[in-house]
């Protein structure tokens, strides 16, 4: 499965992601294949589960970028859009209970931080 979805996006994969494809890729195609399988289930259950939003988000993007650059661009492009919108959201929704310290806006000068709190931008 993993070959023929290499060798059908061969000629629309990026030049620089080729030689991973060819050299990494095609010879560990049944381990990438579980990866690939259990990339969306770890991302699904963090996004549903309440816990680590963050992570879920880095991982699906993560995985788009890679379909990516490999050459399906289609559907990837518009989920990593709604991803990347996703992320924008929660990082202006600030702080909360379920999601201290998973993402977080930097303060700017106008708002200093409070003494003590973490600030930071993080994905996970």
């Amino acid at each position: 499965m993993i070959n023929d979805f290499v060798t059908e996006h061969q000629d629309v994969a990026l030049g620089w992601y080729r030689p991973f494809l060819d050299n990494i890729v095609l010879p560990t195609a049944p381990m990438i294949a579980v990866i690939v399988v259990l990339g969306p289930l770890a991302a699904g259950l963090a996004l549903t589960s309440g816990r680590p939003h963050g992570l879920g988000i880095a991982i699906g993007m993560f995985l788009n970028l890679s379909f990516m650059a490999a050459g399906a661009v289609t559907p990837s492009a518009f989920y990593l859009l709604a991803q990347g919108a996703l992320a924008l959201w929660m990082a202006e929704q600030g702080p909360s209970p379920r999601r201290s310290g998973w993402l977080r806006i930097v303060a700017s000068e106008e708002q200093p931080a409070a003494p003590g709190t973490r600030i930071w931008i993080s994905v996970c």
